[in-house]
């Protein structure tokens, strides 16, 4: 999981909204529909996202900027005035239903009725594979361009098989693009071979490497890596079909993965 930064997220809760708008003309989801269907249970569920102080400590706007996301999702949620385990406490004496909370190694949300717990670098994973399929439609047997194989990169990788999509993938390490190899998954080995993709997800978290003349003319381009790979021309370029923000995708999924007990491919 990247570590954010302040500045990156700092305007999220006041553009939610927008955010959520963008989603839905782009793929036809909005954060509430994200894996394709209302999958909300009737009765009232309350959230509560805990800061945490471990580590490198507490994030400016992180906590506001998750607890915008599952509002706008029409959830009642709260930010705890404790922290860490006092947090906890009292997240679960105000009868919370879901608590969110990281620290520096991992993020989670966790349903404290049902013990369902859901990982951002899966859920992320998720989350992106499904807003790509809203806007193309079924990936299976589409030709996928994959760029990083790191934490969320190995899971994106899971879910496009899953999706029977057809995948390649491109690491600039290449002790891991022949384990690939070894294990059946096609790679590239240059930058120059990405140009031929017209649908590409970007889990690289180096900023500023991707030209817009190294992208296919038509390329469909869903990014959860941070900072985003695109130097400004080529966001510019292909701003109409380009997936990316820093938070809110993984969020909303997270919800929906502990609300639905992980079942995410049916």
């Amino acid at each position: 999981m990247t570590r954010l930064k302040e500045n990156w997220i700092e305007d999220i809760e006041k553009g939610i909204v927008d955010c959520q708008d963008y989603l839905s003309e782009k793929t036809g989801r909005s954060f509430k529909t994200i894996l394709r269907e209302h999958i909300w249970p009737l009765q009232t569920i309350k959230v509560a996202v805990i800061p945490v102080t471990q580590g490198q400590g507490i994030i400016g706007h992180f906590a506001e900027s998750v607890a915008s996301v599952i509002r706008v999702m029409d959830f009642e949620v709260f930010i705890t005035e404790e922290t860490d385990v006092a947090g906890i406490y009292e997240a679960a004496c105000k009868k919370a239903d879901v608590i969110f909370m990281a620290d520096d190694s991992r993020f989670i949300a966790w349903n404290l009725k049902t013990g369902e717990m859901a990982d951002n670098n899966i859920a992320t994973a998720v989350g992106y594979v499904n807003v790509l399929e809203g806007a193309l439609g079924s990936l299976k047997k589409k030709g996928i361009l994959l760029l990083g194989y790191g934490t969320v990169g190995e899971e994106i990788c899971k879910v496009l098989e899953i999706k029977e999509a057809n995948v390649t993938v491109y690491d600039r390490d290449v002790t891991k693009q022949k384990k690939l190899r070894d294990q059946g998954i096609k790679t590239i080995k240059t930058k120059e071979e990405i140009k031929e993709f017209e649908f590409v997800i970007d889990a690289t978290n180096t900023g500023d490497w991707l030209r817009s003349d190294m992208l296919h003319d038509e390329v469909w381009y869903v990014s959860p890596g941070v900072p985003l790979s695109l130097d400004a021309a080529a966001y510019n370029r292909f701003q109409d079909r380009i997936i990316h923000d820093y938070l809110q995708i993984g969020v909303a999924t997270m919800l929906a993965m502990v609300l639905q007990n992980n079942k995410i491919f049916v």
